[in-house]
């Protein structure tokens, strides 16, 4: 609940939130010259997280934004925290964590380009077939010709 008063705001909740928060990471599915991800905390406030993101390795505070919305009779307050990836680094498959510290506790969950590795999976079993291929046809030329002899 939010009241508003000159100057002043005050926003009751219902108790002492224990369990985590739902962490959800949202980014386009196309590819951009920058990819934004959005790393949304729902039902908690900004002032109740820490929400930062983890990019190859290195850390980004990301810009952290308060969201409000209505469910059902009440009015939900979220945090959200959204950090720019360069296209190069996205199409290259680096893995982005959203890291939410929440009552003591780290909450992660992690988001990469889902056709970096298809790429991948499909260059190593295009090597694999190549090389099994190789080896065939090496072993049915020396059969060949060790019964020419």
């Amino acid at each position: 609940m939010l009241y508003f008063g000159s100057g002043s705001t005050v926003i009751v909740t219902q108790g002492n939130r224990t369990e985590p928060p739902p962490v959800d990471i949202l980014w386009p599915r196309s590819i951009q010259p920058i990819i934004p991800l959005l790393c949304v905390v729902s039902g908690v406030a900004p002032s109740q997280v820490r929400v930062f993101w983890v990019i190859d390795g290195e850390e980004d505070s990301g810009l952290i934004q308060s969201l409000w919305t209505k469910d059902s009779d009440e009015i939900v307050e979220s945090t959200q925290n959204q950090v720019l990836v360069r296209a190069d680094e996205w199409e290259r498959g680096v893995v982005c964590t959203c890291v939410v510290e929440f009552d003591g506790k780290n909450i992660t969950k992690s988001v990469q380009n889902e056709e970096s590795s298809d790429v991948c999976t499909v260059l190593l079993y295009g090597a694999f077939a190549g090389a099994g291929l190789t080896i065939i046809v090496a072993i049915s030329i020396a059969v060949v010709l060790h019964r020419g002899k």
